[in-house]
């Protein structure tokens, strides 16, 4: 997988403090600042002393780039299609890190979507602790892995 330095300040030349995946979901309220070609993070690096800021350069080149989209929240429940297993990846990104898979048949709850490269479903409950957990749920080519399981509440009486 890409990865891209995540610097102490705005330059090629500051010091490395760690590293970013490509695929790895950034937050909107984690970016603080833009600066020609740089965006300042918050929390962009876990060290000994706890979350600390940091410079990640978008653009060009071999840099990163970054796909802004909007999470639309939802309260669903969606059930593998496909007989394949469907991979659990860390962000909405085929280069994300892949966390763990699930099963034909297996069914997700998931909190939100997004609608680029085929569809995303970010999930409920992370496979794996202090990680979301993304599904895609179509290649966007007419190849559906997941469906949404429609649910019907109501009372006995």
């Amino acid at each position: 997988a890409k990865e891209v330095n995540i610097r102490a300040g705005p330059s090629r030349d500051a010091r490395i403090l760690g590293t970013k995946t490509a695929g790895e979901f950034v937050g909107g309220q984690g970016i603080l600042q833009a600066e020609g070609g740089w965006l300042r993070m918050r929390e962009a690096i876990q060290s000994a002393e706890g979350a600390e800021t940091g410079w990640l350069r978008v653009g060009g080149g071999k840099d990163i780039f970054l796909r802004h989209f909007v999470l639309r929240a939802c309260d669903e429940s969606w059930q593998v299609a496909d007989a394949e297993p469907v991979k659990v990846r860390a962000g909405p990104s085929v280069n994300a890190a892949k966390l763990c898979v699930k099963e034909h048949n297996d069914i997700v709850e998931v909190s939100g979507s997004v609608d680029f490269d085929g569809g995303w479903l970010r999930l409920k409950r992370a496979p794996r602790a202090g990680s979301d957990g993304w599904m895609r749920h179509s290649n966007g080519r007419g190849r559906q892995f997941m469906r949404r399981v429609n649910t019907v509440t109501g009372m006995l009486i």
